[in-house]
């Protein structure tokens, strides 16, 4: 055999399939890229020629836009992207300011910010030197040359380059604190185009609540370029100054000289064109480009010598959490689709000597996922350390210590078979059910206790001063709008330290949801499509490792809820955010259990579970015999 050949045979199925997924995802990627580099020339263009009104613009405008495009919005696009193919695991903290702090100084968070201002820096000395070129009238040249200093800079569009930088490099700052740059995976499948076509309408809808009739967020976009102008106007001989002190002279001596400006009232209507079309050209990608990333993959030109249920199963072997997605919306897909689902049940052992089939072979695969899922939850993310068995490795060969998953001939006979399915079991059944211990107190809560305290020392001193202020007239409505501002600020840091603590335990919700769904689709088929009872000979254990994680949720849930009543007055805000993170995945195992449930009856009565398991199962299933009776 040749090295060519040896080599081809040594790389796995599923790190081919690994392979075909990334190039259609990079393809992808490029087709959203490419559109957006034309809509960047047209967006410049445009934006370019609403100023001088001559048509050189157009072709200046269209091609400069082009070509800079990789250094101007790609960076931003890319740095959003990584938000979503590799999400960031961070650390929450109680106090707004360690919150905020550690939010804004992450390595991600700082180099997202980053692209922002190279965007609008970008961007400014794209659309100013294109007005330059074509109508020298604007005086918008980079140099301003005097006869000692004939590499003398233009304020006029340091000011432009500089109030675009600060306007893009706050609104990178409110995504963060706003959690705005994680992406939406969808609930539903739909074709790529109706997905860009709905983010593209919330993108322009976004545009239009800049404009004050139509929406309250105008003031960001209104209040700005006044806001800039007058602090430049106040800072500009102090801060040029001291950069001419510096060694700048020969660039900037002329900014620090009242008598040598060239700024002007009127700049500040350039100021808001500048910014209006950085708005657009910035919001409607980053509003269309989830669709590019998350939306389902057409798995239907995809070549491959496996069967596409094969070619299901191999994928689901990928340690890629972000390629898993797209695996498990299909096989969802595929799961409601009765003649694929006929197929995954009835389909043989690849080969005379495999262990299992291929319906057997897909829920083993899914069972490990669900099962790392739940290592993660009950560990806190490593958080915890635990007695229970690491997460089995898949094996690669027959294990004579495999054991077989107890069968139930309920509804017909089973056909008796070794398998390695008890395996992917082994992390998930370990034990009986019981509530995780509560967590150690450390030291941030140490440091949340003693702010509280000093807190209550100045409380009184706080009162007076309030109850002084409310004497006048004008002092109500100071205290008014900054109590109004201190809530806000407590509500903010709860939810956000609600959602990091959740999503540190249950980082991929949509992943547990889907698995969820699979099973009980699968579930509720088999009673009528698997001839052989296969599903029914895993159903018990699969129920069991419903409730375990279910309970571990519970667990999770009871210990965040005390811990939010230690943070002080964003304690409310984070239990309700606890509350409604949890429930969503928490609702996904009670419909998974009770869609089950309804299809099987009494039947279920068969199988035999442990008491605690058993215990809650009767719980999750007591709305069905509520029904029955009426």
């Amino acid at each position: 055999m040749s090295s060519v050949a040896q080599r081809s045979a040594a790389i796995p199925a599923y790190a081919k399939v690994e392979k075909q997924y990334k190039f259609s995802l990079v393809r992808r990627w490029f087709d959203f890229v490419w559109r957006t580099a034309v809509f960047s020339g047209f967006v410049t263009a445009v934006s370019t020629f609403s100023i001088t009104w001559k048509g050189s613009t157009l072709l200046f405008g269209l091609l400069g836009g082009i070509f800079a495009f990789p250094f101007t919005l790609y960076p931003i696009l890319a740095a959003r992207r990584a938000y979503i193919t590799a999400p960031s695991k961070s650390v929450a903290k109680a106090s707004p300011i360690s919150l905020f702090t550690s939010s804004v100084t992450a390595s991600r968070s700082v180099w997202y910010l980053a692209t922002h201002a190279i965007f609008a820096a970008g961007f400014a000395l794209v659309y100013t030197q294109i007005i330059s070129w074509t109508n020298d009238s604007v005086d918008f040249g980079i140099l301003r040359p005097t006869p000692r200093h004939p590499l003398h800079l233009n304020e006029r569009v340091a000011f432009l380059l500089w109030g675009n930088v600060c306007f893009f490099t706050l609104l990178g700052l409110v995504d963060i604190v706003k959690s705005r740059t994680t992406g939406q995976w969808p609930k539903k499948r739909t074709p790529l185009f109706v997905a860009a076509q709905k983010g593209l309408d919330e993108g322009l809808g976004k545009l239009l609540e800049l404009i004050p009739i139509f929406g309250l967020s105008s003031w960001s976009f209104t209040i700005f370029p006044p806001a800039f102008s007058i602090l430049y106007w106040q800072l500009r001989r102090r801060l040029w100054y001291f950069a001419a002190k510096w060694g700048l002279s020969s660039f900037v001596i002329n900014w620090a000289r009242s008598s040598k400006t060239n700024l002007s009232v009127g700049l500040m209507a350039y100021l808001y064109a500048l910014i209006l079309a950085s708005l657009v050209l910035f919001r409607l990608p980053t509003a269309i480009m989830n669709a590019y990333i998350t939306q389902p993959l057409s798995f239907a030109n995809i070549k491959s010598p496996l069967t596409p249920d094969r070619y299901l199963l191999e994928a689901l072997k990928s340690k890629d959490p972000y390629l898993l997605h797209f695996t498990l919306m299909e096989l969802l897909r595929v799961s409601y689709d009765p003649t694929r689902r006929s197929k995954i049940f009835n389909e043989p052992a690849a080969s005379p000597n495999a262990r299992t089939v291929l319906v057997l072979e897909i829920w083993q695969e899914l069972l490990l996922h669900f099962g790392a899922a739940y290592k993660t939850l009950a560990t806190r993310n490593g958080a915890v350390v635990t007695r229970g068995a690491p997460l089995p490795a898949r094996p690669s060969g027959p294990d004579p210590r495999a054991i077989q998953v107890k069968q139930a001939d309920v509804f017909r006979p089973v056909v008796k078979q070794k398998s390695t399915i008890g395996l992917a079991l082994q992390n998930v059944l370990d034990g009986p059910v019981k509530p995780t211990p509560p967590a150690v107190i450390n030291a941030e809560q140490a440091v949340i206790a003693a702010e509280s305290k000093a807190l209550k020392q100045v409380e009184g001193v706080a009162k007076e001063a309030v109850k002084r202020l409310e004497g006048y007239e004008r002092g109500k409505v100071v205290v008014k709008e900054t109590q109004g501002i201190i809530e806000s600020i407590f509500t903010w840091s709860g939810q956000q330290w609600a959602r990091k603590s959740v999503r540190t335990s249950v980082p991929e919700p949509m992943v547990v949801e889907w698995i969820l769904d699979i099973f009980a689709t699968l579930a509720v088929a088999s009673a009528d499509e698997d001839q052989f009872g296969y599903v029914q000979s895993v159903m018990p254990a699969t129920l069991e490792a419903i409730v375990r994680y279910r309970s571990a949720l519970l667990s999770l849930e009871s210990e965040l809820l005390a811990r939010a009543r230690t943070i002080g007055r964003g304690g409310e805000p984070a239990a309700t955010e606890v509350r409604r993170l949890i429930g969503e995945t928490f609702g996904a195992c009670d419909r998974a259990v009770l869609r089950i449930g309804e299809r099987f009856g009494k039947s279920l009565s068969a199988f035999k579970f442990p008491p605690g398991v058993a215990g809650q199962l009767g719980e999750i299933c007591r709305p069905l015999e509520t029904v029955e009776e009426e």
